[in-house]
């Protein structure tokens, strides 16, 4: 029976609740709500409790186990969620409830959140630690390739190390790249690799494309598989802004096949270049040697060859028939014969060539002297040089950054050294190994 209060109803609390739900429940029967995620719990029974909010309003959101089980990524604070349900009224404590049997992200697409979800499971797990990362050996003999032989990426691949001069072997492990199976193959491929001793480097590509096409080298059991690896890998998977989860676990990430190549040849290609350069030097060294050597010939040609002989015998007679003294004159002409006859030995064909094959000793001598001293000189600049690489890597402000430490900056770009240089709700960029925040300043302490 109604009550009535001042010519007007009154109800019970429990009626007007019910009454309340009743409407409620029939006008909302299944919505869709948008907002973002706050105060989110997860019972042990399975339920997930949390707030749907917007700028202004928030609403509380139940979704139960059965529905929870049916969601495929992990429902978190700050995230966009688009959720389905009814709306009704908790009749206990008068609280206005959304029971959802349907959620997915908004915003960015239900691929990404999944990539999103894996990533930091394998953050969690250290798999992307840059700790655990191994140098990838800079003269390698034998490169394992997992991919497919019809895309363009392996044949960019080959192509860039026979162009760099790499006397590199390449083992190709066959795999489709997108599709329905391409995620096993690509395991079966690394499997395959890992078992073989001769493989010094393991690299998995495939060209650029779209998320979708993509998707297989951001599946988590890969990555996991990747960072398992015995032998050095390289990820070099669609072009240079794209990121997949294999360039997180893998030793290296190269932003496309070509480059992967590069990277790999580079020490190859930087000798080569060194033994041109040495060749050429070498080339020229001989070559003003042998200059030196020739003009040297020349000028013995010039003051005593033959001909010079025969002008000087042809003059010691004319002296001798001139002579007006027998005496004197026999004299002269028999010291004058007994140069000549020391001239002519000087001058014999023999004794030319003897001294031509004893330049040549000393050309030889030469060369070799000098080739030894440019092969010291390389060895001693290689040496140098990887000594600077060592302690540029040691002194770079990466290798402090991926050890926890952050850069700080305001908006000029100025680094932040002490409290006093910033103020209350100034904005600041902070600087990680992997990636920017920006952070506000609410409080700070001198």
């Amino acid at each position: 029976m109604v009550k009535f209060f001042n010519e007007k109803p009154l109800y019970s609390v429990s009626e007007i609740t019910k009454i309340l739900d009743a409407e409620l429940s029939t006008a909302f029967a299944d919505i869709f709500v948008e907002g973002e995620v706050g105060d989110c719990a997860k019972s042990k029974s399975g339920h997930i409790y949390f707030k749907l909010k917007d700028e202004e309003a928030s609403i509380k959101v139940v979704i139960f186990r059965n529905a929870a089980l049916k969601i495929a990524f992990s429902i978190e604070n700050g995230m966009l969620l688009i959720v389905r349900g009814r709306i009704s009224l908790y009749q206990k404590t008068g609280d206005l409830q959304l029971y959802a049997d349907y959620a997915e992200p908004s915003g960015i697409g239900a691929l990404q959140m999944k990539i999103e979800q894996a990533k930091k499971n394998l953050q969690k797990d250290g798999l992307t630690d840059p700790q655990r990362k191994r140098k990838i050996p800079p003269y390698p003999r034998c490169v394992g390739v997992v991919t497919s032989l019809e895309g363009a990426a392996i044949r960019d691949f080959i192509s860039i190390l026979k162009r760099r001069g790499a006397a590199i072997d390449v083992i190709i492990a066959c795999a489709a790249v997108q599709g329905k199976d391409s995620v096993q193959e690509l395991k079966n491929g690394l499997k395959k690799l890992y078992e073989r001793r001769d493989v010094d480097i393991i690299v998995i590509t495939r060209g650029g494309g779209s998320m979708e096409d993509l998707m297989s080298f951001n599946d988590e059991s890969l990555a996991r598989l990747l960072a398992e690896s015995p032998i050095p890998t390289i990820s070099a998977v669609g072009h240079e802004i794209d990121t997949v989860l294999t360039d997180l676990t893998a030793d290296l990430r190269a932003p496309t096949p070509s480059a992967a190549a590069e990277i790999i040849s580079q020490s190859y290609f930087s000798l080569r270049n060194d033994l041109i350069n040495s060749e050429k030097k070498i080339a020229e060294a001989m070559r003003n040697i042998l200059y030196l050597k020739n003009t040297k010939l020349t000028i013995f040609d010039e003051k005593r060859g033959a001909r010079t002989l025969i002008w000087k015998i042809e003059k010691l007679e004319e002296r001798r028939d001139r002579s007006f003294n027998f005496n004197v004159g026999l004299k002269k002409i028999l010291n004058l014969e007994q140069i000549a006859v020391s001239i002519s030995k000087r001058l014999s064909p023999s004794a030319i060539y003897s001294n031509h094959l004893n330049t040549q000793k000393r050309v030889k001598t030469i060369y070799e002297t000098i080739l030894s001293k440019i092969n010291s000189k390389l060895e001693l600049l290689e040496s140098n040089f990887n000594g600077k690489v060592q302690m540029i890597q040691e002194r770079s402000p990466m290798n402090i950054l991926s050890r926890g430490y952050a850069i700080v900056k305001n908006r000029e770009g100025k680094a932040i050294k002490r409290s006093l240089d910033v103020e209350l709700n100034e904005i600041l960029k902070v600087i990680l190994f992997e990636g920017e925040l920006k952070v506000k300043v609410e409080e700070k302490s001198s």
